[in-house]
């Protein structure tokens, strides 16, 4: 297990770890992340069994709106939300369109969770891995999330691959979730950004 401050040759290196299938955890304008290849099955594997996690669907950040659209259909509503709050705090479920997404990312009814973050750093790291990279919260799946490195090296020890720390502090708010598979807009989790805000934009636009 590497920890490594963020800068530009340890990034190659936290890239190279996770390109062979290593699993990384990264600061993220929200939390810190765990996070590994997206289609990369024995990665997502091991991420599922540091976690402790049950059969809930992982999450894909995106270094910009064409790799989101290379995975999912954001349809009307999803596109008006990217607009507005992305790069941010939103996560947007949208049907797949990714026949090569392994199972483990994507939920019964089709969608898959998809967000563009709001940090430098996790961008550079999203892009050089090829412009997405599965980002679900650092730590026990049921457990509060961990606000620090230091705190991520005490409870996951030598369980993942890679620890990247630095380049500006996780805000500790999740995401605020979404799903617009249906065609309109259901809020599943209030964070970063409230169901106001989310109702303003979409009332807004149907005007």
């Amino acid at each position: 297990m590497l920890k490594l401050n963020y800068n530009k040759d340890n990034l190659t290196k936290a890239v190279n770890i996770i390109n062979n299938g290593g699993v990384i955890i990264y600061p993220t304008d929200t939390l810190y992340g765990i996070g590994c290849n997206p289609f990369d099955s024995k990665a997502i594997s091991k991420l599922i069994k540091i976690k402790k996690r049950n059969d809930k669907p992982l999450p894909v950040l995106c270094s910009d709106l064409d790799h989101v659209q290379n995975l999912v259909y954001l349809g009307k509503s999803g596109n008006k939300l990217a607009s507005k709050f992305w790069p941010g705090g939103l996560t947007i479920i949208a049907k797949n369109i990714n026949n090569n997404l392994p199972n483990e990312l994507i939920g019964s009814t089709g969608g898959v969770g998809v967000r563009i973050p709001n940090h430098k750093g996790a961008l550079k790291i999203i892009s050089l891995c090829g412009g997405q990279l599965i980002a679900t919260s650092a730590n026990i799946s049921g457990s509060k999330p961990l606000e620090s490195h230091e705190e991520i090296m005490r409870i996951f020890n030598n369980m993942f691959d890679v620890l990247i720390y630095g380049n500006n502090k996780p805000s500790g708010i999740q995401s605020t979730v979404v799903d617009v598979i249906s065609g309109t807009t259901k809020i599943i989790r209030e964070g970063a950004i409230s169901s106001k805000e989310l109702k303003k934009t979409l009332e807004k636009e149907e005007k």
